[in-house]
């Protein structure tokens, strides 16, 4: 027997005792192997062996008779953990009701056609699929319910489209590639930065002003309108950079990442935090908001929650671009805030400023679970998505705002996917927000991901079953948790001999925990993006425009087609409205088709 005991709100979990056996069916009687049949220790999380159970370790890989199908025990329900459904009754009249009502709302449904004054674009980055539904019964699931029937906010919005991912030269892309597609309209090569394809990774040299292309961001500016970042990345990183930066590879965030023969081939190349500092469109952005400090300034310690990134990038030039903003825009004459912390940011004398820079971490801000739990003085998203709006309305001509949720493509390649999934709701809550502090009539919002993650849920877990615990038996006797990635830290198989393998036991892990490492099929040091398609969530003017599959880059027209920017002015023209202009297009329509009536009974 085993008596499990999940906690989900702080991810511990304690099991102890297993004295079950079970048998392989269908393989040779040498393989045939009991789970429970001895004293030995069990791995944990990270590969380190901790404690004393009962069980082996690993088992070796049963040797299949192809005359029979193997069979597996099922999980034993000591290590199931079942949350119950809200509705018992799920018989045919419940799903013949649902889906009537369902019906009545779509037929219900009108054409946005204004002119969008607004664009927002929330960005998950590495939001596949798989993430969002998992998410969406992780939700339900810490409200003690089975959570497959849930929605995340975002589920609800009117419009819904496929994004195409892939980049000019990769099947499976990278953010930098994928940010300059949806922000500016054109696709480029792997890692590189507001460039077309002809720039090749890591060259300066094929860096022209030809080459270069304009995001959306710029496009609102150069129309009058206000424009803003935000991230919980560094604000360098690649996702935000795509809305101001030019560079030939993503890693330029600072001069310390650009090798000495770029600098010698490039005299005046510039790294990314310096574009968004002094260059075209970022030194116009009214609202930037993020991590990465030691970007901007490389006199930065340590601190509780805020370690200096030894990793990535720390200017070395001398340089202080947290106080040249400040400076020019002084210069300039513009009312202005500069903020490190949490308490800085919510404060009163950020809202009067027209103006809002504020880097609150040295690089990355801490998953939202540390924050809380260390106690940090750092913003969430949610908290940086509503000051960035109320400063962004104070024009009235207006604004774009991009709002990254950067974390939880990092939670991912680390292999740990429930931070991934808190990391999701935590984007969750600041698309609410945001969305409740703007008028949907005139405000155009988009939510999508810039790729997806190698993360699958699999198995034939029971409905309401814990979606971050263990799903099922294998056909070796082990058990394997319903959340796996195909390739990844998690690899938890050890070889016994030149003939034989055989996976860890996890029955004593504790499959809960945050920092747990989800199984995974293939090692690797750092998990990969997904190649698949992903979702585009649209509410607002002209978001019906995202209707079927469509390429990544096209996201990008149609924010410019909905707020009369970029490209698509044509409609909006002699102060013809996106509305107006559908009429005129239907008129002309009908039109035709009374010519063509006319004409043929004038031949008839």
């Amino acid at each position: 027997t085993t008596n499990t005991t999940t906690n989900l709100d702080n991810g511990t979990a304690t099991t102890i005792a297993m004295n079950s056996s079970y048998t392989t069916g269908g393989v040779n009687e040498s393989s045939t192997t009991s789970i429970m049949n001895s004293t030995t220790t069990a791995a944990s999380s990270n590969g380190s062996i901790t404690g004393t159970t009962q069980g082996p370790i690993f088992v070796p890989a049963p040797s299949y008779n192809s005359t029979k199908e193997p069979t597996k025990p099922p999980l034993p329900e000591e290590l199931r953990e079942v949350f119950s459904r809200p509705n018992q009754n799920e018989g045919k009249e419940f799903w013949m009701k649902k889906g009537q009502d369902e019906l009545t709302k779509s037929l219900q449904m009108t054409l946005n056609t204004n002119k969008a004054k607004n664009v927002i674009l929330f960005l998950g980055d590495g939001l596949g699929i798989p993430t969002i539904v998992a998410s969406r019964i992780y939700k339900g699931q810490l409200q003690k319910v089975s959570g497959e029937e849930q929605e995340l906010y975002f589920e609800t919005f009117p419009y819904v489209g496929l994004s195409k991912t892939y980049c000019v030269d990769k099947q499976v892309p990278d953010s930098a590639s994928t940010g300059t597609a949806y922000l500016t309209g054109v696709k480029a090569n792997f890692q590189t930065l507001g460039v077309d394809s002809s720039v090749q990774l890591g060259n300066c040299s094929t860096v022209t002003e030809e080459s270069k292309v304009t995001s959306i961001a710029q496009w609102a500016l150069d129309a009058g309108m206000r424009a803003g970042i935000v991230s919980s990345t560094r604000i360098t990183h690649a996702t935000p950079a795509a809305s101001y930066a030019h560079s030939s590879h993503r890693d330029y965030e600072c001069d310390e990442m650009i090798p000495a023969e770029m600098k010698q081939l490039c005299p005046h190349i510039k790294d990314i935090a310096r574009q968004l500092i002094e260059d075209e469109p970022g030194k116009r952005f009214h609202v930037i908001l993020g991590g990465g400090y030691q970007c901007f300034n490389g006199n930065v310690s340590n601190s509780t929650g805020d370690p200096v990134d030894e990793q990535d990038c720390q200017r070395q030039d001398g340089r202080d671009l947290f106080q040249q903003w400040q400076d020019d825009k002084k210069a300039e004459g513009k009312t202005f805030s500069a903020v490190r912390t949490k308490s800085d940011l919510l404060s009163d004398k950020v809202n009067d400023s027209e103006y809002l820079l504020g880097l609150f971490a040295n690089s990355h801000l801490p998953y939202e679970f540390e924050k809380l739990k260390m106690g940090l003085d750092m913003p969430s998203l949610e908290d940086m998505t509503k000051r960035a709006i109320q400063v962004l309305q104070q024009g009235d001509e207006g604004f774009f705002l991009l709002v990254e949720g950067g974390r939880i493509d990092h939670a991912h390649h680390e292999g740990t996917a429930r931070k991934a999934l808190e990391e999701t709701l935590a984007f969750e809550d600041a698309v609410r927000a945001g969305v409740q502090m703007v008028d949907t009539e005139e405000t155009l919002v988009v939510v999508t991901a810039d790729h997806s993650h190698v993360m699958t849920i699999n198995g034939y877990p029971l409905r309401g079953q814990s979606i971050i615990g263990l799903g099922d038996m294998g056909t070796d006797n082990l058990p394997y948790t319903t959340l796996m990635y195909t390739n990844g830290k998690g690899f938890k198989y050890k070889s016994l001999n030149s003939t034989h393998g055989g996976r860890w036991n996890i029955s004593y892990d504790e499959v809960t925990d945050m920092e747990y490492e989800q199984l995974s099929a293939v090692p690797l040091d750092d998990e990969t993006h997904g190649g698949e398609d992903v979702s585009i969530y649209a509410i607002g003017p002209m978001s019906h425009l995202f209707h079927g599959v469509h390429e990544q880059n096209y996201i990008a027209h149609v924010m410019g087609y909905a707020a009369c920017i970029g490209a698509n002015q044509d409609h909006c023209a002699e102060g013809n409205t996106a509305s107006q202009t559908n009429n005129i297009s239907s008129g002309l329509l009908l039109s035709l088709v009374i010519l063509n009536y006319l004409t043929c009974l004038l031949f008839r």
